[in-house]
């Protein structure tokens, strides 16, 4: 018995998730594979010459360091929202972000970065975290929000947000 599958009412569109893989090549120089879903970036090495180690009874050759991991995990929301973004300058946020270590690393090719995408209200917020393992992406996104939330949100005017 042969199985068809229909699909109705498409919506061809620009998305979010497509506008976050652009900006990911964009920013890395990176590749995407849909087939095995995979994302590559070129990852330059300076190979140092092997050190050799002389000694009375033995030479030795120092192992080299194993190359970078040239595939990245990347954790992004498209719609973070505070109400207490839009009484912050942008140049104060980006300058929190700086002092607690949220940022991009371009030599790297890892790190933290944001889409300001209501340029009106300001309230809204697009966040990507790239890192070579899953593990530290996930860790990092959940400790951006944290801090972000804790910097922008004083006692007395805790705000709305979505960063639960």
């Amino acid at each position: 018995m042969e199985q068809v599958l229909w699909a109705v009412d498409l919506k061809l569109t620009h998305s979010d998730s497509l506008a976050q893989m652009k900006l990911m090549k964009y920013v890395t120089n990176g590749t995407f594979d849909p087939e095995r879903s995979i994302f590559q970036v070129p990852v330059t090495v300076n190979k140092p010459e092997p050190t050799l180690t002389i000694s009375r009874r033995r030479k030795t050759i120092v192992q080299e360091e194993p190359p970078p991991n040239p595939y990245r995990y990347a954790i992004f929301s498209s719609r973070l929202q505070h109400s207490n973004l839009s009484v912050i300058h942008y140049s104060v946020f980006f300058q929190m972000c700086r002092a607690h270590g949220i940022g991009f690393d371009m030599k790297e090719k890892a790190g933290t970065i944001f889409c300001l995408v209501d340029s009106y209200k300001k309230e809204f917020l697009t966040m990507m975290v790239m890192s070579d393992d899953l593990q530290g992406s996930l860790s990092t996104f959940a400790r951006n929000l944290s801090v972000i939330h804790q910097e922008i949100s004083a006692p007395n005017m805790q705000g709305r947000s979505n960063f639960h």
